[in-house]
């Protein structure tokens, strides 16, 4: 049995496309929402996500934002590592994949039949993200990423933003499928913004002991957003 794990802040057309495609191909379906949480419907479970996982704003951290040329009227942000280990608590599957509601994947009825062949030892699979489509389809940035896990497994969702999902045990690579990511520019866009402010607090509330990861995509955050000497300055911090 494999469950489908995914947090979105609503319900959204997004949504509706990616439980289309995979709906045949997963035996249950858990959603954390935080607004809109529709009622379950057969194999599709929905959640409010937890508290824990919106942070506030204080006065002190949008003061710190400006040094970085950065105002929001934000009041929180969020804690994606919270909402998505308490996402994986609520599935019940052996295996347990996760996508983002802007993802799909191209063979689906490829799982399965990989998932039955996996050496028992084996608690991960690693499959491509085809990050960055053109306008033919065509990939021009891909990651490879941790996308399926045995539930049970030591993998747990470690990182306020830009997470990553890690673990100890063995993982295996497969070419049998990949994840597209369908995301279009105006999003993207909107996303580089709140990703920002995250980035932002979390480092803030480690200033003394900054975590290198967070300023590496502090800076490059910064560099998309065309703020290139603040770029550098973030980059040059430690």
């Amino acid at each position: 049995m494999i469950s489908l794990a995914l947090i979105v802040k609503k319900p959204n057309k997004n949504l509706d496309r990616l439980l289309y495609v995979m709906s045949d191909y997963v035996d249950e379906i858990c959603i954390g929402v935080q607004e809109d949480k529709p009622e379950d419907t057969g194999k599709i479970k929905y959640f409010y996500q937890p508290k824990e996982a919106f942070v506030p704003l204080t006065k002190e951290d949008k003061e710190f934002f400006k040094t970085f040329g950065v105002e929001t009227d934000q009041t929180e942000v969020f804690r994606f590592d919270v909402a998505r280990n308490d996402i994986f608590s609520k599935c019940t599957g052996g295996w347990i994949l996760w996508l983002d509601d802007d993802d799909i994947i191209d063979k689906p009825e490829e799982i399965k039949p990989l998932l039955e062949q996996v050496d028992p030892q084996v608690n991960g699979i690693v499959v491509n993200y085809a990050y960055l489509l053109d306008s033919n389809g065509n990939s021009l940035m891909d990651h490879w990423k941790t996308r399926i896990i045995r539930r049970g497994s030591d993998f747990k969702w470690k990182g306020r933003i830009h997470e990553d999902l890690l673990g100890t045990t063995p993982v295996a690579k497969t070419y049998d499928f990949q994840v597209l990511h369908l995301q279009d520019k105006a999003t993207r866009e909107q996303r580089t913004n709140r990703n920002l402010i995250s980035i932002l607090k979390e480092y803030h509330d480690n200033i003394l002991k900054p975590d290198p990861r967070i300023v590496m995509y502090l800076g490059l955050t910064l560099f998309d957003n065309g703020q290139i000497d603040l770029g550098v300055k973030a980059l040059t911090i430690i």
